[in-house]
């Protein structure tokens, strides 16, 4: 069924400012959760040591008290994560059509902006998070953080060498970070009690929560001295998968999203659904009985009929021409042997054989009659034809 042209007129009310238009969202309302706090400082024990303890014990959390939220209001910047899908072509699945089917997703990396502040410690964190996936190893051991930075693992170790990290688990150096989305009609006063409030007046969000983060650059910073601008840290996140989170009027819903692992199981036969192997005999027996049924073992009635045209075949040629070969079998005819010579050939053998054999019974009778008396050997010639 054919779909219908809309029409090119719409109600203003429900297009104008008040309307659709009037509920389109703005890109700069955001914030940027990084969900990094002050812990126990790192002892440098690889079994107990995390991400959090490595930074604390480099003091990037001791000027911000509020640490968790501080860094997170720093982020001038950022990108709402995307995907892609790569994808495979099959061609020949329909005449003259080229199909593309998905195989897997892609997840693109995305940058974040930092403002810079006067004590450098946005810079120290994004560097420390990074000598904590590949730390640096010298002559006294490993360099596990501390206030002044990584001093004495300059020309003092001339053998200083990186190791990369364990990613992931309660020492790993991946961390999950959030960005999240919202406007500016937000409350008046965001502490007040849930029961005063207007349905119309909540805040509806949308968040992104980025599994197994990591920041794989840290971009240069330029800095010259032909005018002052802020100093800004672009960092290039690297991560897994995200998760999107959507609150409509601020409220998260509590339905069920998912189905149970045993819903997605396909469901399998079990052994009572399938008749033994006595029943499959007694089967084939009331079926067939003792014979072989046909086409068992792939011989069909067309391959029994060219095996019986064959025999008769052989029957027939055995009894025209017994165990010799019929003339003119394998191509040679008697026009052929007459014009290769074979004939004449065994001719020429035929004659040269009577000629030995006369010539060997007149050296026998040569011999036999030299003991002879003349009378005997006149006897034997008029009796015997020797030739």
């Amino acid at each position: 069924m054919a779909n219908k042209i809309p029409s090119l007129y719409a109600n203003p009310d429900r297009v104008g400012p008040r309307g659709l238009f009037g509920g389109l969202s703005l890109n700069s309302q955001f914030k940027v959760a990084l969900h990094l706090g002050k812990a126990t400082d790192n002892s440098g024990n690889e079994d107990t040591d995390t991400l959090k303890g490595h930074l604390s014990k480099c003091g990037v959390f001791d000027t911000w008290t509020a640490s968790m939220d501080s860094y997170d209001f720093f982020a001038s910047d950022a990108e709402l994560p995307g995907v892609n899908f790569d994808v495979t072509e099959q061609p020949g699945g329909f005449q003259g059509m080229l199909e593309y089917n998905a195989t897997r997703r892609i997840y693109p990396d995305f940058n974040v902006t930092f403002y810079v502040d006067t004590k450098y410690y946005l810079i120290r964190m994004f560097e420390e998070w990074l000598n904590y996936i590949n730390p640096l190893y010298g002559s006294q051991g490993k360099y596990i953080g501390g206030g002044s930075g990584m001093r004495g693992f300059g020309e003092e170790e001339p053998g200083a060498y990186y190791r990369m990290a364990y990613p992931r688990g309660y020492t790993g150096y991946k961390h999950n970070i959030s960005i999240t989305k919202f406007e500016r009609d937000f409350l008046k006063d965001p502490n007040e009690s849930k029961s005063r409030l207007n349905d119309n007046r909540k805040q509806t969000l949308m968040a992104y929560e980025i599994v197994d983060a990591f920041p794989k650059q840290v971009t240069a910073m330029p800095v010259n001295y032909e005018g002052s601008q802020l100093l800004q840290c672009n960092v290039v996140f690297g991560y897994t998968r995200y998760i999107t989170i959507h609150a409509p009027n601020g409220e998260l819903s509590d339905s069920k999203n998912y189905a149970p692992r045993a819903f997605r199981k396909p469901k399998l036969p079990k052994p009572s659904d399938f008749p033994s192997t006595q029943q499959l005999v007694d089967r084939d027996n009331r079926k067939y009985g003792n014979t072989v049924p046909a086409g068992s073992f792939g011989i069909t009635n067309s391959a029994t009929n060219a095996k019986r045209q064959v025999e008769a075949q052989i029957h027939k040629d055995t009894a025209l021409y017994g165990d010799t070969f019929p003339p003119g079998s394998f191509g040679i005819s008697k026009k052929v042997r007459r014009e290769i010579g074979v004939d004449n050939a065994r001719g020429g053998s035929r004659n040269r054989n009577k000629r030995r054999g006369s010539a060997s019974r007149a050296r026998t009778k040569t011999r036999a009659m030299k003991d002879m008396s003349a009378a005997e050997q006149q006897s034997i010639n008029d009796s015997v034809d020797f030739f």
